[in-house]
């Protein structure tokens, strides 16, 4: 009875998406969001892993585990769940599933998983940066994304948008992409590569 009942939690978890060990997400389209398509609020608020519903200031850490970037993805999405903190190793930076994005969820219905990302601060005060345009478009849309990360992997603690630069330019050390495809998933846990994610048939945002 037991075996059975472990057997149909597992088969559960997985069905609602749920990650059970790291998992190296493949083939994930990367886009950039701020103003003004942003309003500079989260769609809802985290507690820990646990989400709310207040809407709070777009967080733009400082791209630790414990201060992550921010984004967005498909409202309905079966990959993500609302608050869990991913991996990216092309930044070498951590972000947290704080809000939703429109185009998102079209390219779901497509058949394309995409994640946008919140890179760079921009609010109404602010405007839109140019830096923000840069990031804009990654050149492909092949890139993995960590799920249920170790929280110690590489961080770089610069900022993308700094002292008016924009460091998009690998040269600068800044990015990374020879580690576009990487899978950080190591250091003997379980892991997980998934080259298919979960389509529901339930451009930027």
């Amino acid at each position: 009875m037991f075996k059975y009942c472990a057997f149909a939690f597992l088969l559960f978890s997985l069905q609602a998406g749920h990650s059970l060990a790291c998992t190296a997400v493949q083939q994930v389209h990367l886009t950039n969001y701020g103003f003004p398509d942003a309003s500079g609020l989260t769609q809802f608020s985290c507690s820990g892993s646990t989400p709310g519903t207040a809407n709070v200031p777009t967080p733009l850490g400082s791209g630790t585990h414990s201060s992550p970037y921010a984004f967005a993805a498909s409202a309905t999405t079966q990959t993500f769940q609302k608050c869990e903190t991913i991996y990216i190793p092309y930044f070498r930076k951590y972000f947290k599933f704080v809000d939703v994005c429109a185009a998102c969820e079209s390219d779901q219905n497509a058949g394309k998983l995409h994640i946008d990302l919140y890179l760079v601060q921009s609010n109404s005060d602010i405007g839109q940066t140019p830096c923000e345009l840069s990031f804009g478009v990654f050149g492909g849309t092949s890139y993995t994304v960590i799920r249920d990360p170790n929280p110690n992997l590489p961080v770089e603690a610069g900022a993308l948008f700094e002292g008016g630069t924009c460091y998009n330019d690998p040269a600068n050390g800044r990015v990374f992409p020879a580690d576009s495809n990487t899978d950080s998933c190591s250091g003997g846990g379980a892991r997980h590569v998934s080259r298919h994610w979960r389509h529901s048939s339930l451009h930027e945002r």
